[in-house]
């Protein structure tokens, strides 16, 4: 598990390194759970990636992740294969193309929740 330190203040969030690293492991987790749909797994998987998404949370002040998942739930519309999304999670960097992570990860999260029910009610399960 990650050591979750907040963020500088004088930089912008996902440009910390270890903001960086946290969303790296939310991607990864997101991608094990969408390549895991339909197996005896999934639930586990579902949970870890619910883990990473507590600590990626953990790290940016709350308005700054409110309008994160904001960004996400706008774009979460897809109508693209689980394979094709679980190879652009692993491949989106948040640093570099912004809007293109955020809108890849919004949609793997929808993919999610149509398997796994609402990513709320999975966190009291």
């Amino acid at each position: 598990m990650l050591a979750v330190a907040p963020c500088a203040e004088e930089s912008f969030p996902y440009d910390n390194p270890v903001v960086g690293v946290a969303y790296t492991s939310l991607t990864i987790e997101l991608a094990n759970a969408l390549d895991a749909i339909g197996t005896p797994y999934f639930r586990a998987r579902a949970i870890d990636y619910l883990a990473a998404r507590r600590t990626f949370k953990g790290l940016l002040k709350p308005a700054i992740f409110h309008d994160f998942e904001s960004r996400c739930q706008e774009r979460a519309a897809s109508s693209q294969p689980v394979t094709f999304l679980v190879r652009r999670l692993l491949s989106a960097s948040l640093r570099q193309d912004r809007e293109a992570a955020i809108k890849i990860l919004g949609a793997g999260e929808a993919l999610l929740a149509q398997h796994a029910g609402p990513l709320s009610a999975a966190f009291s399960a």
